[in-house]
């Protein structure tokens, strides 16, 4: 307890190191990746995906924060969203053999570190563990970092499909992440406003939470809705509604582009079970 005392700030930065480990596990599962040959068009036949790599790109998606409703709020159309899942998924197998080499070198590295500081949790006496740490975590930094890179380098993909308009947009909703939707597609958005929109979603959710009548709940949802357009400007009012209106038209042409690039695995069936009858 004593050398853990000593090397908290250490120990802090391993564990954290080790938070992230289940999204790399399930990236790192075995699959087979599909090939995506000619640009999307009405012609263009995209093979089911395994259930992993449809996983896979799902996660990766996430990561770079482009799901559905954040293609039908840059107003992509049905055709240029199945452009951008097709850039998605043209990367994809390009990059899985890499992708995966790089997951399990970060997987390793983590399992090493891992044990190492449980090691340290045991009271191990061993004079070179805290040494042994400090390499382990920058391995596993360093692994983070190349992960990252590759992750990196799809957003620029994704970035390089879109439109001036749309890149903006997509912009917007990453710069603002932890801002909830879709007030987080405003481009102009300050740090002061993000942080009335949240205390105002916290006052609601209390409110909500406590409310005995409808009318309580009336109330609640009122006030929600003035304290947000006090924080915004008329202008911002507009962008927003005009944020709406594009998710709305957009959203179906979204969702068909998607079952027709990424679709969705058939479940597995479950085998038929015999029953053991006498003949």
């Amino acid at each position: 307890m004593a050398t853990i005392r000593k090397h908290w700030k250490l120990t802090i930065t391993s564990l954290v190191l080790l938070s992230c480990a289940g999204v790399s596990a399930l990236l790192l599962w075995p699959g087979d990746g599909n090939a995506v040959g000619d640009e999307p068009s009405q012609q263009v036949q995209y093979a089911e995906l395994e259930r992993i790599d449809y996983d896979r790109i799902r996660l990766l998606r996430g990561q770079i924060l482009l799901s559905n409703q954040d293609l039908a709020a840059a107003g992509c159309s049905e055709a240029r969203a199945e452009e951008v899942l097709a850039a998605i998924r043209r990367w994809y197998t390009a990059n899985k053999d890499t992708l995966t080499a790089k997951l399990r070198a970060e997987g390793s590295a983590r399992r090493n570190l891992r044990k190492a500081v449980q090691r340290m949790h045991a009271g191990s006496d061993d004079a070179n563990l805290m040494t042994s740490i400090r390499d382990l975590g920058a391995t596993a930094r360093q692994c983070q970092a190349e992960c990252k890179a590759l992750t990196d380098s799809l957003m620029s993909t994704v970035e390089s499909t879109l439109s001036d308009t749309e890149r903006a947009v997509y912009r917007a909703g990453r710069t603002n992440v932890g801002t909830v939707d879709p007030y987080r597609y405003l481009a102009d958005l300050t740090a002061p406003q993000a942080g009335a929109i949240r205390k105002a979603g916290y006052r609601r959710a209390f409110a909500l939470a406590s409310a005995q009548t409808a009318a309580a709940r009336t109330a609640a949802r009122q006030q929600y809705s003035a304290a947000i357009d006090s924080a915004l400007t008329v202008a911002q009012r507009q962008s927003l509604d005009a944020i709406r209106q594009r998710i709305a038209t957009a959203m179906r042409g979204v969702l068909a582009a998607e079952a027709k690039v990424l679709p969705r695995p058939e479940p597995a069936s479950e085998p038929e079970i015999l029953e053991n009858r006498p003949s």
